[in-house]
């Protein structure tokens, strides 16, 4: 029996859906389990924000 994605297990913990415009990016979904924070959580100076997000962009 295979074990739950970091996906499913970030989808359980904070219930809601992995953002369709953020790519499946594992170390991503993990950092916010770490941190215990949803994506929509994270402070804007937050290594994965800056990544993925260009300043004032929102999704």
């Amino acid at each position: 029996m295979a074990g739950i994605t970091i996906f499913e297990e970030y989808e359980r913990h904070f219930n809601d859906l992995w953002p369709k415009l953020i790519p499946q990016d594992e170390k991503f979904a993990k950092h916010c389990l770490e941190v215990n924070k949803s994506i929509d959580d994270l402070p804007d100076d937050d290594p994965y924000i800056k990544k993925y997000f260009n300043s004032g962009l929102t999704y």
